[in-house]
């Protein structure tokens, strides 16, 4: 996920979901529903007391499965609700990380599997969500090639989103071996199959 300033608001949604379907799962919720294919849904009704202990033990669970892989040297890539890495872009952390409390949590409990800031005005060099990017390519090649993930960018449609896609692309071409052509092609195979995803503005 990809959101620099206001793009960020939709998958403050997602991961409030992922939370919740996380806690389904781990304390044995059945049904309907999906996110990356798993299951859902919620039993009878239940009392405040009931949804707080469950959300307290679920929470729990995988705050310490997240610290035993970190211990191993992994990531939380065993979890029901698969890897998600979010990148989010402000231009300084006490002026307009927007969700800043929310996002943090999502990562200490697991929820996020990584959570990258770019401030574009807390340094001499401006750093963008790109640039992020391209310091974690192996990560984001892993999940997009490897484990057949989806990529979703939300915000500016005149010039961000083609700089993303463009990162995307140099990513597939030094972590595949692919030229920029054959990078091109795997992008627009992605956007056919909806597992490129973008919601833009101009």
């Amino acid at each position: 996920m990809v959101g620099p300033g206001t793009g960020v608001a939709p998958f403050r949604g997602f991961l409030h979901y992922r939370r919740f379907q996380a806690n389904a799962i781990y304390s044995g919720a059945s049904g309907v529903g999906a996110w990356r294919g798993m299951d859902w849904q919620m039993e009878d009704e239940e009392s405040d007391s009931d949804t707080d202990a469950r959300t307290a033990y679920a929470t729990g669970h995988h705050t310490r499965r997240l610290e035993e892989s970190k211990k191993a040297g992994g990531g939380d890539e065993d979890g029901p609700v698969g890897e998600a890495l979010l990148f989010h872009g402000c231009q300084r952390r006490d002026r307009d990380y927007l969700y800043r409390e929310d996002l943090e949590s999502f990562e200490r409990d697991g929820t996020l599997n990584g959570l990258y800031v770019a401030c574009s005005r807390e340094n001499e060099h401006k750093v963008y969500v790109q640039h992020l990017m391209h310091s974690k390519s192996q990560d984001i090649y892993d999940l997009i090639v490897e484990k057949f993930g989806y990529f979703f960018f939300c915000g500016d449609g005149t010039n961000t989103a083609r700089d993303v896609m463009a990162a995307l692309q140099e990513i597939l071409q030094r972590e595949g071996a692919l030229d920029p052509d054959q990078a091109k092609k795997y992008v627009v195979e992605m956007m056919r199959e909806k597992r490129y995803v973008q919601d833009i503005w101009s």
